[in-house]
């Protein structure tokens, strides 16, 4: 992979960034070592091919580095790597619940297949469906003592979702409408008025049953309760925000899916299988036994 790409990805990412959100890119998320002004006067020469030749040179994991923020740099082989990179997902090593692991795997095939007709939308639709897949077969597995501890917090934490279903609502006032009319006696408006009172008093406790819980639930509590590394949270967005490419509407903001956007999801992917490994082989909590 030669430098002007990896150049062209950078310049065309930081292409409308001020003084302070170029130099805080370029020092924390890429290493570059000499911190220079923050002064908008020189962001023609901060972003200019002469200043990031010399420094993308001293920084042999500068692709894995633009990787993690989402940047993918454009190959020719892109959807072998593609391929090579669903095949090797390490699933298998989670404790995934068996029917979901299927489903998962399955996923992962029609995932693959889809390259060849470069349906790279489909591609990324189904990676989003892969990671949910994951996350809700680690919580609905019952039969393995790594997940118990994690299930607990997840069902408990402070960030799981609400309850939708609420008792229903006939009229807002109907307090007032029953009150008025002293010839509402029956059962039946009884029934309805003590819906109506649940309704007011109604409190929204916690959704317990993982099965209605929605992929930006299960983001948004797997960083809070720590299953999902801080980056590795930032890479589930970007897999999130390629799902929804899904609606219509969302589609017609985009010219065209390339295989450049579909590597994308795919390598985010990979680093949020590699960090849920993690989690199940170096906490010690975690460990069957």
């Amino acid at each position: 992979m030669n430098n002007k790409n990896i150049i062209s990805a950078i310049q065309k990412h930081v292409k409308n960034f001020n003084g302070k959100q170029v130099k805080a890119f370029y020092e924390t998320e890429l290493g570059f070592s000499d911190i220079f002004t923050e002064e908008d006067n020189y962001m023609d020469y901060f972003k200019s091919e002469d200043y990031l030749e010399k420094h993308i040179d001293k920084q042999s994991d500068i692709k894995h580095k633009l990787e993690h923020c989402g940047i993918i740099i454009s190959d020719d082989n892109s959807t072998d790597v593609i391929k090579n990179t669903l095949l090797s997902l390490s699933i298998e090593t989670l404790p995934i619940e068996n029917s979901f692991k299927d489903k998962v795997l399955k996923m992962r095939e029609d995932a693959i297949n889809m390259i060849e007709t470069k349906a790279y939308l489909g591609i990324m639709v189904f990676v989003g469906s892969i990671l949910e897949g994951i996350l809700l077969g680690i919580l609905q597995n019952n039969s393995d003592l790594r997940t118990n501890r994690l299930r607990q917090l997840f069902q408990n934490s402070t960030n799981a979702p609400n309850k939708k279903e609420y008792p229903k609502i006939v009229f807002n006032d109907l307090e007032t409408f029953v009150n008025t009319d002293t010839k509402l006696k029956s059962q039946k408006v009884r029934n309805v008025i003590d819906e109506y009172l649940k309704a007011k008093n109604f409190k929204k406790d916690k959704e317990t049953d993982f099965s209605k819980w929605e992929l930006n639930d299960l983001l948004t509590v797997s960083k809070k309760e720590g299953l999902l590394e801080d980056k590795m949270g930032r890479l589930a967005e970007i897999i999130q925000g390629a799902r929804n490419y899904i609606h219509p509407n969302e589609q017609v903001k985009v010219l065209d899916f390339s295989s450049s956007n579909a590597l994308i999801s795919v390598t985010c992917l990979e680093e949020i299988v590699n960090n849920l490994k993690r989690y199940f082989t170096t906490n010690p909590e975690n460990h069957i036994g």
